[in-house]
Order: C-alpha cells, then structure tokens, then sequence
C-alpha cells in the first residue's frame, strides 16, 4: 500500500510544486516509493506459486511493458491537449490509489494450485 499511495501523494505534490527544486523532491519521494510497492508486489509470485513464479513475473512485466507504451502515448496526449504535464500525473495519482484499493482488496498470499499437485 505504501508503494502504491505513496508515489501517487508525492505526484500530487510534484503537480503543486512551484521551483525545480521542489519538483525534483517531490519526483524523487515518488520514484523511492515505488520500490515499496516493487518488493510487494515481486515478492508475491514466489509465495502464491513458487514453482511458477518465473512464468508469473513474466505475464506480469509484459502487461507492464504495455502498460509503459500506452503511458508514453498518453503522456504525449495530456502534454499536446493541455500544454502541461499536471493532466497526466493527476491521472497517474488516480492510478496509484486505484492500484492500491484493488491490491488491498484482492491480493492475498495464499498458495495457488495451478496443476493440482498440491
């Protein structure tokens, strides 16, 4: 949870900075965030299916990597429609906390059974 409503709090202040130096912070508070929600969330493959985490983390950072592109074109989107980028860190708050709520609810470390040798 903190990997996740953390970065999307500091991206709320990095909207609302007024000097680079203040940007730069609040980016910098986001980026160190994230690495909570990282250890959360890679971790997690290795306790719901071990034998399987590989081919998990796999599936996981191809929807990332498409999750990356589309953010590269809406970035571009928000920055050609609005002249700035706050349009797309509001969005990409919203993201982080909508992220967080479906995490909190659904994620769980229980072992899954993929092949019912278990």
């Amino acid at each position: 949870t903190i990997g996740f409503v953390g970065p999307g709090i500091a991206l709320i202040g990095l909207n609302a900075a007024k000097s680079p130096a203040i940007a730069s912070a609040w980016l910098t508070i986001a980026v160190g965030l994230m690495s909570f929600g990282h250890s959360g969330f890679l971790v997690n493959f290795q306790e719901i299916a071990p034998q399987y985490a590989g081919v998990l983390h796999g599936m996981a950072n191809t929807a990332g990597t498409f999750a990356a592109i589309l953010g590269t074109i809406g970035a571009g989107f928000f920055v050609d429609r609005m002249g700035s980028f706050r349009g797309f860190l509001t969005l990409t708050s919203l993201l982080y906390f909508s992220s967080a709520l479906f995490w909190d609810i659904f994620a769980t470390g229980e072992r899954v059974d993929f092949d019912g040798t278990s």
